[in-house]
């Protein structure tokens, strides 16, 4: 008890329990800190960046109260749960999802939702349209507008890179959300069948299939025929579909040629679909025109052996798969990780294609690429349409191309794609192969990645210049002088003034 009442005893025991009392308070601050920041994120994290890395401009506010009204709404949809997303070893993941909490926070008509399509792929099924794979990665991100529209952007299209090296150098948040926002709310994007050459147009029966698959993509489906009529600015995609006469040019009374190539050097993309045809000669305008997108049509049939047709004269074939080609595989990838032996796309007598060897370079800022999606097998044989007994040998020749236009964009940093897809056969979309309801061919998933590639556009420049926010490696540049002064300050000041005022303290402290 004599121990109890000592001075050691009571000035020790009260140093004891203030700190205890400190740490227990500061537990406490923290856990309660925590549990609301998960609730209000805009007011407990702040964008320690330095570079508003998670800001969202005055551009934004502008161009959303111009252009919404009071009944739009969206919703932002991670493919990983909450708490998983937040511990992602993707910094990258980081940003997008603090960006896409910014948002939530900042807007009443914006929600962020989580789902896990591995787990859960019920609720993900409106965003893989009737596909026989489901082509939801989990670093995309959906967004949903209110009118059923939906938009899904893969993660790496919120960061700019460098042209050389691929690497990230800036943050593209506001302007990837911002610009899918208003696209979505302004769904209105047009995709033309042309007609007026005997063409098969979007109102023939034989479409109903592809007709579904644009309106679920966000198209608006009209005929167009450009001798009398100019495209809409809204227009996205034509569609060029087995066309029998050609193209009026620079000598016709209308030089419908031009507006195609006004369209596609605008960014807008094409659908071409040129039949073989006996009675059909060249159509010297409007393949002239895609020549100089590196795709040539052969005038020839395809025929291919037993075990790579169904025996209709075995023209009715299985397409191959091109495996070679990074930008022409990207458009049945996510089918063949799906599929130890994935399905096969089909064509019915279809021609085969030529395409430049390489990179087409218009400009500094503009490349084309040109890839096969499709081939023929190695035992294909082709027969000319103007020659009886003409076979030769096909052995892995295209049968469906993609040309893939990048522009870049200094003044933003965006790099814009305009793709023109070409095939040997309209039956590709017709509704013998492209069945919504019981998909059996690859022929949906194609030209859905097709689709889906073509809907979801970057923010045009010319509508709002959002600003990207760059990286910086910032380094402190002081001098020696001044190193050696924060090294003595740091290492030998702080540390003695410390210990001076402990050992005053603990004089003091003992003659009391």
């Amino acid at each position: 008890m004599k121990f109890i009442k000592t001075k050691k005893f009571k000035y020790g025991s009260i140093s004891a329990g203030y700190t205890l009392a400190f740490v227990a308070a500061v537990l406490a601050l923290n856990l309660i800190i925590t549990a609301l920041s998960m609730h209000f994120f805009w007011f407990f994290n702040f964008d320690m960046s330095g570079h508003d890395f998670y800001s969202i401009s005055d551009v934004t506010h502008d161009l959303f109260n111009e252009t919404l009204n009071e009944t739009d709404s969206f919703e932002i949809v991670f493919m990983m749960e909450r708490d998983r997303l937040e511990v992602s070893p993707d910094p990258m993941m980081r940003q997008i999802h603090n960006m896409a909490l910014r948002y939530e926070m900042t807007f009443s008509f914006i929600s962020v939702s989580y789902v896990d399509p591995l787990l859960n792929p019920e609720l993900v099924r409106d965003l893989t349209a009737h596909t026989l794979a489901a082509t939801i990665s989990l670093t995309d991100i959906a967004i949903r507008a209110a009118s059923g529209q939906f938009m899904i952007l893969a993660g790496s299209s919120f960061f700019m890179r460098d042209q050389q090296t691929n690497a990230p150098v800036a943050f593209s948040g506001e302007r990837r959300f911002t610009s899918a926002m208003l696209s979505l709310a302004t769904s209105d994007a047009i995709a033309y069948f042309t007609v007026g050459h005997g063409e098969i147009s979007y109102d023939d029966p034989r479409m109903s299939n592809f007709r579904e698959l644009l309106g679920i993509a966000g198209f608006e489906i009209r005929n167009i025929d450009l001798r009398i009529e100019d495209i809409d600015p809204r227009a996205r995609l034509i569609i060029i579909n087995s066309p029998r006469t050609d193209f009026q040019g620079v000598h016709g009374e209308v030089n419908e040629i031009h507006k195609l190539q006004q369209f596609v050097d605008n960014r807008g993309h094409l659908m071409v679909f040129l039949d073989p045809n006996p009675n059909i000669g060249r159509l010297n305008e409007l393949e002239n025109f895609l020549d100089n997108r590196g795709i040539s049509f052969n005038n020839n049939i395809v025929t291919e052996s037993s075990r790579n047709a169904l025996p209709d004269n075995y023209q009715t074939i299985w397409a191959t798969y091109e495996l070679d080609s990074t930008l022409g595989s990207s458009f049945h990838i996510a089918l063949r990780r799906e599929f130890s032996s994935p399905p096969r796309a089909v064509a019915r007598d279809t021609r085969t294609l030529n395409i430049a060897n390489s990179d087409i370079r218009v400009s500094p800022n503009k490349n084309i690429h040109i890839a096969p999606i499709l081939t023929t097998s190695r035992d294909a044989m082709v027969r000319d349409m103007r020659v009886l007994d003409s076979n030769t040998r096909a052995v892995y020749d295209p049968i469906l191309v993609v040309s893939q236009g990048e522009w870049f964009i200094p003044e933003t940093g965006d790099t814009m794609t305009g793709v023109i897809i070409a095939g040997g056969s309209s039956s590709f979309i017709s509704n013998d192969f492209l069945d919504l309801e019981s998909p059996t061919f690859a022929n949906n998933d194609i030209m859905w990645a097709a689709l889906r590639a073509m809907i979801t556009d970057n923010l045009d420049p010319e509508r709002a210049r959002i600003e990207f926010a760059p990286f910086f490696s910032e380094a402190l540049a002081i001098s020696s002088g001044q190193a050696n002064t924060w090294m003595i300050v740091i290492s030998a000041v702080i540390p003695a003034a410390i210990m001076t005022m402990g050992t005053v303290v603990f004089f003091k402290r003992r003659y009391l």
